[in-house]
Parts: C-alpha cells; structure tokens; sequence
C-alpha cells in the first residue's frame, strides 16, 4: 500500500504542505501511520479522506461542519440538500441586488436625484441581514428567511437576535437544524393526524423543547418571529404553510393547557394541605413563570377563567 509524507501527499494532491499541517493541527485528516523513528506518514485511506475534504470545500461546507460531516454517523444527503438550499438562496440574494440596482438605475436618470434615504434604508435591511448571516442564527434558519425577519425586526432585535445563543459550537448548530428538520418531518407526515391527541402533544413538546433551547427566555423576541411567520411576512419551508401552522398551534396549546391543568392540580393540593406561605409563593412564581413560557392561547385563558375563586384568589394574593 502506498504510503506519503506530508511534502510527498502535497505534490501528488496539488494541496500545500502548510494546508495540510492545518488541517493536521485541527484535527480534520491527521497521518495515521507512524513509523518507528517518529515519522509519520498518509495512508490511501487519508488520501480518500483528503478527497471527500475537498469534495465537500467544493461544495462551500466551511472546515468545522466538514469535520462534523466525515466524525459523525450521519445521513450526507440531508448536508448536500441543505447546503444546495443555502448555495440557490445565495444565488437568488445576489439576483435581488442585481433586480434593486437595475430598478434604481432604470427610475433615476442623471438628471433626477437618486433617493440617497431609501437606499440607505436599503443598505440598512442588507447590513442587518448580514449580521444574521454571520451569526450562529445562519445554521438554522434559511437565508432568504433571515433577510426577512432583517426588514420586521428592529436594530435592537436583530442584535438580541443574533447575540442568543453566541457560545453554540457549529457542529451544536447543525445538530439543532438537524433536529429540527425531524421535528418539522413528523408535523408534516401527521397533518391528518388529531394535533388536540397525544401524539400531537408530544410533537408540541418536542417542538417546543427546541424553540426554548434557541430563545431561552427572550419570550417576547421569541413571539415577535413566531408572530412573523404565522402573519405570513416570513415565508418558510412547507412546516410553515397555512395548513402545517394551524395544526402545530393547536397541538401546542393542547400541550400547554395540559400542563396548565397539571400544574392548577399541584396548586389545589397544596391549598388543601395548607403549606406554609413561602410554599405558596413558589408555586405563585412557577405559574407565573409558566404563563410566561406558554405561548398564551384561548385554551390557557379558558383555563384560568375556569379556576376556583380561592385559587383564582391565592394566585392573585401570591
């Protein structure tokens, strides 16, 4: 079997010595053969290894995620339909720019001033968006999608934004879209499905698990995006059709009123059992915390109006 040091593999793959010394250092294709002297040397498998690496850089996949690609168990194709995706809506971005820049150059002869206020709102929207795109925020959400949410969400929404979730790896990344993808699969294959039955709660939770893992506690910044796609100003994948978004909201609150409900018991319980006051508060605060956390619906605000005037009273005491 044929065997190469590194300056050897450089000069048969055309790739500089100092290329593959980084991609050494970073752990993507180490030599894995070592002689006894301490030299080490690339085998045919590190050379096939070598060509995936470049394959996958061909395709624009940036180091890290190339890295994850080749470690992990994974399903490539579902990498090579996402990066198609992000490759045609970079395309069409690019085409858009063109389209404003034809559109300005066609309506403002030299003789006509140029609109400098819209253009510069214009190049406001695109800055934005590019600081989406540079974001942890560009491995999970599309970015024809991103531009999108540039043009609704303030300056100070974009900077919350972007500034969630800043200490994710990018394989964590690709592993929440991943996760999502499966998420987003199942409320698409279940459509004829019940979404008030137990199958629809507990894709709710598992829905729902994912939203909190991204926004946290940034409820208010969490609602104004779901509010964006639900209105339709955001257009997503086929999860965010009309159809899709009615069936997870249903299912979501059927989730969350069955929490309400459970966490309305825990409270009577503990009334009829007469704990002590600090007791009272927590629970006060867990409630609180939870109406927060819900996405409220007329489920949730049914339920409260249906709470017995002593628990109705005790919450609003607490």
């Amino acid at each position: 079997m044929a065997q190469w040091y590194v300056n050897e593999l450089s000069k048969v793959t055309n790739i500089s010595v100092r290329t593959l010394h980084h991609y050494d250092k970073i752990g993507l294709l180490k030599p894995s053969v070592r002689r006894s002297n301490g030299y080490r040397l690339y085998s045919e498998k590190d050379l096939l290894k070598l060509q995936q690496i470049l394959a996958l850089k061909y395709f624009g996949f940036k180091l890290v995620t190339i890295k994850f690609i080749l470690k992990e168990e994974i399903n490539l194709f579902d990498h090579f339909r996402t990066q198609s995706l992000l490759l045609e809506e970079k395309v069409n971005s690019l085409i858009k720019v063109n389209e404003t820049l034809k559109q300005v150059i066609l309506n403002y002869s030299a003789s006509k001033s140029i609109p400098w206020e819209a253009v510069l709102n214009l190049l406001e929207v695109y800055r934005m968006a590019q600081q989406l795109e540079k974001s942890w925020v560009v491995n999970i959400f599309p970015a024809e999608e991103l531009k999108k949410l540039a043009e609704i969400l303030s300056k100070e929404d974009i900077n919350r934004f972007a500034n969630l979730r800043t200490e994710w790896s990018e394989s964590e990344q690709i592993n929440l879209k991943i996760k999502w993808g499966n998420i987003m699969n199942r409320v698409l294959e279940n459509l004829k499905e019940d979404p008030d039955g137990n199958l629809g709660k507990n894709i709710a939770q598992d829905w729902m698990g994912m939203v909190n893992k991204m926004y946290g506690k940034e409820y208010a910044l969490r609602n104004l995006i779901w509010d964006a796609y639900r209105s339709g100003k955001v257009i997503g994948d086929d999860v965010f059709s009309s159809a899709a978004m009615t069936w997870i909201e249903i299912a979501i609150s059927a989730y969350y009123y069955d929490c309400g409900v459970k966490m309305i018991n825990e409270i009577s319980n503990k009334i009829s059992e007469q704990t002590k006051p600090i007791e009272y508060k927590k629970l006060a605060e867990k409630w609180l915390a939870f109406k927060e956390e819900a996405m409220v619906t007329n489920k949730i605000i049914e339920l409260e109006k249906s709470l017995k005037p002593e628990i109705r009273v005790f919450l609003e005491a607490s």
